[in-house]
């Protein structure tokens, strides 16, 4: 755990990092085989290693995707009453950036849902959809984990659903201190980058979202108006945390 201005930091993985990672033995792991709401025991793991280590008070960072998981964490994870801010860089609409994604290569979720759905009752519940990019156009997804990302009724489609022309209720529910930031171009918010920071800023009282203009998901380039953007951030909630 680093150390600054009293506060420590923890940079960890969850079991989505990769891509696909199967060994007897093992549990699956990687963005092709992730089952979105098994991240709860990844960050509980991570937070009850930073609680044995005697703080008390946590800060929950994502980005991109991860920005999903932390969300959805204070909804229902074991330690979410120790967690008093979120920063959620690269805020995403993972479900509804996927319905643009098809609806951009003229194709419709229903029919990727029928292909994962054959393959499930084949029992090859790890099986690779036939395009090897389904995920955003960028990555493979095994069957088990496209339905449990892209069903109309799935955890993840109600999480941050910007894109979707839905209410941000989940979003609305959050009573802590939330910092978010997206770049101004390339960002996953399906709609335009400005227009999420103004909407995530209106249904929630407590979020202060910000957009860094000139760079794009990563924030190459503009990382220390990032860190600017942070600092600024923990340095407001300082006296509400400690």
């Amino acid at each position: 755990m680093a150390q600054g201005e009293h506060i420590a930091f923890l940079s960890v993985n969850t079991r989505g990092t990769g891509v696909y990672n199967i060994e007897t033995g093992y549990k699956p792991t990687g963005a092709a085989v992730e089952i979105f709401e098994e991240c709860l025991c990844d960050i509980d793991a991570w937070t009850e290693l930073a609680l044995s280590k005697g703080f008390t008070k946590i800060i929950l960072e994502g980005h991109s995707f991860g920005t999903n998981k932390i969300q959805y964490y204070i909804q229902k994870g074991i330690y979410k009453t120790h967690v008093v801010a979120l920063i959620l860089l690269g805020f995403t609409d993972s479900y509804g950036g996927q319905i643009a994604y098809l609806k951009k290569t003229n194709r419709k979720n229903e029919n990727i849902l029928q292909e994962a759905q054959a393959l499930m009752i084949q029992n090859k519940p790890l099986y690779l959809l036939s395009d090897l990019h389904i995920n955003w156009g960028e990555l493979p997804q095994t069957a088990q984990s496209y339905l449990n990302f892209m069903s109309p009724d799935s955890v993840l489609s109600d999480v941050l659903p910007i894109g979707q022309d839905k209410p941000l209720t989940n979003f609305r529910s959050i009573s802590l201190p939330i910092l978010g930031v997206v770049a101004d171009h390339n960002e996953c918010t399906v709609i335009p980058p400005r227009d999420a920071v103004d909407l995530l800023n209106h249904e929630n009282h407590m979020a202060q979202c910000h957009m860094i203009p000139d760079c794009t998901h990563s924030y190459t380039g503009r990382e220390k108006e990032l860190i600017s953007r942070i600092r600024q951030f923990l340095t407001k909630i300082h006296l509400d945390i400690r």
